[in-house]
């Protein structure tokens, strides 16, 4: 009997590191998983935040020009406090109506160049260009 145990016992210490490995594996996915979706949310919030920005700094503008120049230098201003979305970013001023009512800010950030966006494949349902766009009127009240 006691050599049936000794044998069953020396049988089920490889078995422990197998499901170590497994589970680990798993785990560590998981984690990935959640840092890609976080860095993809984050990012997301920051080109609304962004468009909101320039959105806002655009009323300020008499004409078309002057108001995508005020959206861009916002956008820029806010970006560059987030380390290096400012180079990755586009950013589209559309004035709407003659004369122009309304202004639409759209801000696209490029966060495919970051470490952790090779992890994107576990998240599929997130993008590596994460876009906002933001609506303004501009004048008063009609």
């Amino acid at each position: 009997m006691r050599g049936v145990r000794q044998r069953l016992a020396w049988a089920r210490r490889g078995s422990v590191s197998i499901e170590f490995a497994i589970l680990a594996t798993l785990m560590l996915m998981l984690i990935f998983a959640i840092i890609s979706f976080g860095v993809q949310f984050g990012a997301r919030l920051v080109a609304t935040q962004a468009a909101s920005e320039g959105a806002r700094a655009s009323v300020a503008g008499l004409t078309a020009a002057e108001r995508t120049s005020l959206a861009n230098t916002a956008v820029t201003n806010l970006l560059t406090r987030y380390g290096g979305l400012a180079s990755t970013r586009q950013v589209v001023v559309t004035p709407i109506g003659n004369p122009v009512t309304r202004v639409d800010v759209t801000v696209t950030l490029d966060i495919s160049r970051f470490g952790l966006q090779r992890l994107a494949t576990l998240v599929p349902a997130m993008t590596n260009r994460p876009s906002a766009t933001v609506s303004v009127q501009v004048g008063g009240y009609y």
